[in-house]
């Protein structure tokens, strides 16, 4: 996956906010680089714990943290599968 300079960006900014806590620094970076490129699908309809496991392949303790770490930023996508994806 390239990585544009908008999302290192965001990326930088997010590591900016984050700075240290529990979570893991790999999830976390992985996470926030695949926020723009994530689509709900018929079996991950919101964007919530199980798209976070399925994209960190993490537990669902770190899910949860790295959940209400992006929820805290504002960084949770609102894209659903009912909107006509």
């Amino acid at each position: 996956m390239l990585m544009t300079p908008e999302t290192k960006a965001l990326i930088d900014s997010r590591k900016e906010i984050y700075k240290g806590g529990k979570i893991k620094d790999a999830n976390y970076d992985k996470l926030v680089a695949a926020i723009p490129y994530w689509k709900p699908t018929r079996e991950i309809r919101v964007f919530g714990i199980s798209a976070i496991q399925q994209i960190c392949k993490c537990g669902f303790k770190d899910a949860i943290e790295l959940k209400d770490t992006l929820e805290y930023q504002g960084g949770l996508p609102t894209k659903k599968w009912s909107d006509g994806f």
